[in-house]
């Protein structure tokens, strides 16, 4: 008898005791019968079998692992208005979401140059925002708008461009509508 058939077995018992109880006008229920399970047949175990001790490897729990927005060391995050920058990172590309090997250095091609934000807008309203990309000598490509959904507290978003192509210093650069700067990301083509 298994052990579930056992347990169904003795709340039957129960319950009957209780209903013949309340079914007869006592007012204290019947003591229910004591139900023993059968004998369970004995398994011997098989003799140990001894192999070389191995030390075991404890990793690190990670529920105190708290997860704060990555910042890149020539990245420039601000808060602006209600427009929170929380991430900026440059790479050739974006997959699910995700910068996929951001760097600060980048070759001269005509390859796509994607800058890659983690936003907040804690406003009621959508905000709309300028990414430019300002190269050597004043040049200035890319001009993308964004959009951040009203009350939106992790929004990933990018911008790219393929004419990043002139080698030198270069910077990436996201503003309000008013013109304010909220994150900017220096790097160098080479």
């Amino acid at each position: 008898m298994t052990h579930t058939t056992f347990r169904t077995i003795a709340v039957h018992v129960l319950a009957a005791a209780l209903f013949a109880s309340l079914a007869s006008g006592c007012s204290e229920p019947a003591q229910a019968a004591e139900v023993t399970p059968p004998a369970q047949p004995r398994v011997e175990a098989p003799a140990p079998v001894l192999e070389p001790s191995v030390p075991e490897v404890v990793e690190p729990a990670m529920e105190d692992a708290v997860e704060d927005p990555v910042e890149e060391p020539s990245a420039e995050l601000h808060v602006r208005e209600s427009v929170r920058a929380r991430r900026m990172l440059l790479a050739r590309r974006v997959e699910a979401r995700e910068p996929v090997s951001p760097a600060t250095t980048f070759s001269a091609s005509n390859e796509r140059l994607y800058a890659f934000f983690e936003l907040q807008n804690s406003s009621d309203e959508d905000q709309f925002l300028s990414v430019t990309f300002e190269g050597p000598d004043g040049r200035s490509t890319g001009h993308v708008e964004l959009e951040v959904p009203a009350e939106s507290w992790r929004w990933r978003t990018w911008a790219w461009s393929q004419h990043v192509n002139e080698p030198g210093s270069w910077r990436a650069e996201l503003r309000t509508e008013a013109g304010e700067l909220v994150a900017a990301h220096d790097f160098f083509v080479e």
